[in-house]
């Protein structure tokens, strides 16, 4: 947020620790030792303020806060808007006394130059309030005094409620607007919170110890109903009231150390950009340096000890939460602000002693730290550099530090406020001439000054990003030539997308065509001349990009044209005709291009024989009238009209789909529901032991489950009509950690801690490859095979005679098709391994089978910078560059398989290495949305969470928390109308989370029997499939 210094109220007799505004008036104690309290109108600082002062009270004030309404009185408010009616109230609490001045008759005799009238007395000596809060909507005052908690209508000034029951004072409190009004949320220095009912007058909810620690501050989340609890050590911790009787912990916030660490880290560049004005001189080395270790930052924290920090030779409270306050709620349906699919979350503002910070409330971090003059450890430092910075600037406005290129870099997290030194009180309000605009007051603790501010949104990121892609779009959108094209790559080089933005590199391990002959002595691979078909398949990709609705299977339509493998199963042509060449979806240039020269490919598809293909005479052939089909659709052309198609191509998975032109119902409801009738009979389990992975085939006929017992099955759906029916796949000697389908649903691919991985056809139990050495297959002789191109990354490795084939020395983590099955990945140790391979057609024939004539060479290699790879995602619906991968450094890697680099690294994703990673575009071939929506992913770790990420935007936009995953890998799945993201739990729960809330949407108890360890949605159905820890399946659909 920005943040504009709008005046400074002051000086003071002395330094202030209360005040508070209603965004129209301020408010604050004169004084120390005085009774007296100051108002201030907004618009006009440097007028002569409202000095308001009563015999009823001698002591000072401890406790201010502003209320609307009618005490006993309807007299007009000269200052009230036309929409509110009620006048503006100012209750003032100090051991003599609890009063509330009417400013309308104290400013109205202030004009007529006598004395205001006395105010209301509300309480004689309520001894030490340390808190008050008002509820708008049900007109009540909380007053809090000592371990007693008085409530009182404002309108009668009648004390309803007495709540008794905290063990020491409490210092605060907080109404659950605008949720449940009656609702009251009480906490303080018996470090317990508790929830009190004044419609029912009871007790509903007492927590137990939370801390060593007072608990300061309350504030309520206007999204949902969720409290943020501050406390003096600088943690602030988020619960769950939705489901009152029980309460829920969400997350536990160490603010201060946050900001710590961002302070430190900004403090290395404040110091590198002073030296550099300094010349020639010693360098001064002091002990809060901050070391470099392998090339990353790690800062020194101060000790804590008793919430107090040691700088600069004093000791001040530096880590107190003073002061809570939610951004009021955007609309989710504001587009412009939310990259089309995700709501804004509202923003949680915390003030500190030293610093005004900003936490997103669905993610929990921290988004921008705004230090305070004087108030971090490097002080003194920042400072000077700030002033340097601003001197030809305004004085006054916050200046930020300078930009850099990574959005998780702290300096772009940091701003500087000059005009505030160490802060006493804070005080936050909406400003109501300005939508989305907070005031703030901030009273100095050493200083007899206070200052205001306000913080408006800065230019919406969603917008930025927008801007660039339609850039992308309008480069794409004029006719050029590859050269260029090429002259753009300055320009698309910082952009993220699942989606190709550029042609393929001449050197790239993608542009290695597979042979597509049938035979089993050809090549594997050949390197296709620059402009060929990889770089139309990537400008299918980019016409693609324009549209407003994209899904995976259109994607896939309109890359269509690419390369296929022969491991595919023949598939039908426009005429409704099997062959084995690939279908080319009639595209024109496409057709041009096979037709020229293509180096040694096309030689050997000119040479190849046609097998199993019907004579035709060149003649079309009526249709027989069995069905009508939609051909292929390229991506931003108009859908072609539907052709008939033969019962023979009405049999395969995707053509009997394609038939009924079916589609994933997304306005369906949430899947909740048990479907015992779905089940094996008496609900036997599956396997012997845990079942590790579970999914779906594309056509969702099928169900694929990998399991401890080495072993993974691929059984007919439903379960209880085939009672288990399908295919065994025995073989490999230790668990099954990975199992996944084929874009086209024939083949699985699963990977073992036998530290080998096999590729299966769906309706044998023989794997047709087996991967167990690094660069090739231990039966084939490596001088039939053509070099790989070379490399242009020192961390690229390829296959060449002179590299040893060795064996997989670590466990094969995981296991993916990808490029639409034209290649394999396989995670083993720190490596991330591009396979491509060929699979020899015929296979149906036992003899050929027997032979086994397939082959596999690697293609290139990813080494990560962690020790090892935890698990990986790529996108196989549709051409996708990018790949993802979780290490076990606790970070994620963003890997450009264009050129085998890594793009992006989000450091410190998870507070323990993530186990799961999974893309929303893998979702459902069925179902369409909006391209935006394809560029998420959510990640699971076993420190209780979930996250959600957006490629673009290359940050997390979601923490999802409240399932049990802290001892076993319990996996996530998207649901494919990208409403929900389901999770595993180790509580025997199945867990439903909203993504746009990010808030537990369901519970799911279900009749699990063990922890749940997977979960998949059918691609096609409202259906939800959930693999436990008994080897047991569990379905679930949207009605009973």
């Amino acid at each position: 947020m920005n943040v504009e210094f709008l005046g400074e109220v002051g000086p003071l007799r002395s330094p202030s620790f209360v005040i508070d505004t209603d965004g129209i008036f301020i408010a604050h104690s004169e004084s120390s030792t005085s009774n007296a309290i100051t108002v201030h109108y907004i618009d006009k600082l440097q007028a002569q303020p409202l000095i308001l002062n009563t015999a009823l009270q001698r002591k000072p004030a401890t406790a201010i806060c502003f209320a609307h309404g009618t005490p006993g009185s309807s007299d007009p408010d000269p200052y009230r808007t036309a929409d509110d009616p009620r006048e503006t109230l100012l209750c003032v609490a100090c051991p003599d006394a609890v009063v509330i001045w009417r400013l309308s008759q104290a400013y109205a005799s202030a004009a007529d130059g006598t004395l205001p009238p006395e105010p209301i007395l509300l309480l004689a000596g309520p001894g030490q309030v340390d808190a008050l809060a008002v509820s708008e909507e049900s007109q009540q005052l909380a007053l809090c005094a000592g371990a007693v908690v008085y409530i009182f209508e404002i309108s009668s000034l009648k004390n309803t409620f007495k709540l008794e029951g905290h063990q020491a004072a409490v210092l605060a409190a907080c109404f659950c607007e605008p949720h449940v009004s009656q609702l009251l949320v009480t906490a303080g220095e018996d470090r317990t919170f508790r929830v009190w009912d004044l419609e029912e007058g009871c007790m509903v909810y007492e927590s137990s110890i939370l801390t060593a620690y007072p608990l300061t501050y309350i504030a309520v989340d206007p999204s949902f109903l969720r409290v943020a609890i501050g406390a003096s050590d600088g943690v602030v911790r988020f619960f769950d009231l939705s489901g009152l009787p029980a309460c829920r912990g969400l997350k536990t916030l160490d603010v201060a150390r946050q900001v710590q660490k961002i302070a430190e880290k900004v403090g290395i560049v404040v110091a590198s950009a002073s030296a550099q004005g300094k010349g020639d001189g010693p360098k001064v080395i002091t002990a809060n340096s901050v070391k470099r270790l392998g090339g990353e930052l790690e800062g020194k924290l101060q000790d804590q000890e008793e919430g107090m920090l040691e700088s600069s030779g004093c000791v001040v409270t530096g880590c107190s939460v003073i002061r809570l306050m939610y951004s009021p709620l955007v609309s989710t349906l504001d587009q412009e602000d939310d990259l089309g699919l995700l709501g804004e979350s509202p923003k949680l503002m915390v003030g500190m002693p030293r610093s005004l910070v900003i936490l997103d409330t669905q993610t929990y971090e921290v988004v921008e730290s705004h230090f305070l003059n004087g108030g971090t450890t490097e002080s003194a430092g920042i400072a000077d550099y700030f002033r340097r910075q601003a001197k030809s600037g305004q004085a006054g406005v916050n200046k930020a530090l300078p930009k850099s290129a990574s959005s998780t870099d702290p300096m772009e997290q940091c701003g500087f406020i000059p005009e505030c030194s160490i802060a006493g009180a804070f005080s936050f309000a909406l400003e109501p001439k300005r939508e989305k605009t907070i005031l703030c007051c901030v009273s100095a603790a050493f200083e007899p000054l206070a200052c205001v501010f306000s913080l408006h949104p800065k230019a919406s990121e969603a917008g930025l990003l927008r801007e660039n892609l339609n850039g992308i779009n309008r480069t794409f959108d004029e006719p050029s030539t590859s050269a260029d094209v090429c002259s753009n790559d300055d320009h698309l080089e910082d952009v993220l997308s699942v989606f190709l933005t550029r042609p393929l590199p001449a050197n790239s391990p993608l542009r290695v065509t597979p042979n597509l002959t049938s035979s089993g002595n050809g090549d594997l691979g050949s390197t296709p001349s620059k402009g060929e078909s990889s770089s139309l398949s990537a400008a299918h990709n980019r016409h693609g990009s324009r549209r407003n609705s994209a899904s995976p299977s259109s994607s896939a339509a309109a890359v269509g044209s690419a390369p296929r493998p022969s491991n595919a199963l023949p598939r039908s042509n426009s005429n409704g005709r099997f062959d084995g060449s690939p279908s080319h979806g009639g595209s024109k240039t496409q057709s041009t291009a096979s037709k020229s020269p293509a180096g040694p490919t096309a030689s050997v598809k000119k040479l190849a024989p046609k097998m199993s293909q019907p004579v035709t005479f060149n003649r079309k052939i009526k249709s027989s009238g069995y069905g009508f089909v939609q051909p292929q659709v390229r991506m931003g052309c108009a859908p072609p009209a539907p052709i008939k198609v033969t019962k023979t191509a009405a049999t395969s998975s995707i053509g009997r789909h394609l038939l009924h032109q079916r589609s994933y119902p997304i306005m369906c409801e949430p899947l909740i529901h048990p479907q015992l009738k779905n089940s094996l009979p008496g609900n036997a389990p599956v396997h012997g032991s845990a079942i590790l992975r579970i999914a779906y085939s594309s056509d969702a006929s099928r169900l694929l489950t990998a399991s401890a017992d080495r072993t993974a099955r691929v059984m007919k759906l439903p379960l209880s009509k085939f009672q288990g029916e399908g295919t065994d796949l025995i073989g490999h000697n230790a668990a099954v950690l990975s199992s996944c389908w084929s874009h086209d649903g024939t083949m699985v691919l699963t990977a073992s801690a036998d530290r080998s991985a096999r590729l299966w056809n769906a309706a044998w139990a023989q794997p047709l490859l087996q991967f167990t050495h690094m660069q090739q297959q231990v039966t084939t002789v490596s001088t039939a095979l053509p070099p790989v191109s070379p490399s242009i990354h020192s961390k690229v490795a390829t296959a060449s005679s002179d590299t040893p084939n060795t064996p997989f020395v670590h466990e094969v983590q995981a296991a993916r098709f990808f490029y639409m099955d034209q290649f394999v990945f396989l995670a083993t140790g720190s490596k991330l391994l591009l396979y491509r391979y060929r699979l020899t057609e015929g296979m149906e024939d036992d003899l050929e089978r027997l032979r086994n004539n397939n082959k596999y060479r690697l293609a290139s290699t990813y080494c990560s910078a962690s020790q090892s790879i935890t698990e990986f995602s790529c996108i196989n619906s549709f051409l996708s560059p990018l790949a993802l991968l979780t290490g076990s450094n606790r970070s994620i890697e963003v890997i450009d398989v264009t050129t085998m680099q890594r793009r992006e690294t989000f450091e410190d994703a998870h507070a323990r290495p993530a186990h799961a990673i999974v893309q929303s575009a893998c979702a459902s071939m069925f179902v369409s949305h909006a391209k935006e929506a394809y560029e998420l992913f959510a990640t699971a770790s076993q420190d209780n969470t979930a996250k959600l990420w957006d490629v673009r935007s290359r940050r997390c936009v979601r923490t999802f928390t409240g399932h049990k995953n802290s001892q076993v890998a319990t996996n996530i799945a998207f649901s494919p109308c990208l409403r929900y993201l389901a999770s595993g739990s180790e509580d025997k729960c199945l867990y439903m989370y909203d993504l746009r809330m990010g808030t537990v949407f369901q519970r799911i108890r279900g009749t699990h029997g063990d922890a749940v360890m997977d979960v998949a949605f059918n691609p096609l159905h409202p259906q939800l499939a959930a693999a436990c820890l008994d080897g047991r399946v569990h379905f679930y659909s949207d009605a009973q």
